[in-house]
């Protein structure tokens, strides 16, 4: 990954749609990390690439003492739609959704991700208080194979 870049402005794409932060969250990964990460919905971005951090009872470790600038974020809104009855509600593994939605982390517990239409750069921890949101999971890239 490179260096974290000082980020003061969200990047902006054109052509993205409404409801598409896993591709969002892709794209700024991307331009300013230069990390690519496999295309997949919000909910199976981490089957795409690496679960890095689930939060489940066993986990030893906070999100926190995983995450680095240019992962992916999952985060679950008791409040979406996609949990209850869009698209299903079983992610790839036929479990109920960890998460619905994904941002990138920038480090310091910032954010920037897009939420239904609109792009944010924020504090991680205003958004879930005001979302009544929380962390999930940790996604990396999937390391090349080597053969």
């Amino acid at each position: 990954m490179s260096p974290s870049p000082v980020v003061t402005e969200p990047p902006l794409f054109d052509g993205l749609k409404s409801l598409e932060c896993a591709k969002y969250a892709r794209l700024a990964a991307k331009q300013l990390f230069d990390v690519d990460y496999n295309p997949a919905p919000a909910w199976n971005i981490g089957y795409a690439n690496r679960f890095l951090w689930r939060r489940d009872a066993s986990s030893c470790y906070d999100w926190v003492d995983v995450a680095r600038p240019g992962h992916l974020i999952g985060i679950y809104n008791p409040t979406s739609g996609f949990n209850t009855f869009w698209c299903g509600r079983r992610d790839l593994a036929g479990a109920s959704r960890l998460f619905t939605h994904v941002a990138l982390y920038l480090g310091d517990r910032r954010i920037v991700h897009q939420f239904v239409s609109t792009i944010q750069l924020c504090s991680l921890e205003d958004f879930l208080l005001r979302k009544g949101c929380s962390v999930a999971a940790v996604v990396g890239p999937r390391e090349q194979q080597v053969f």
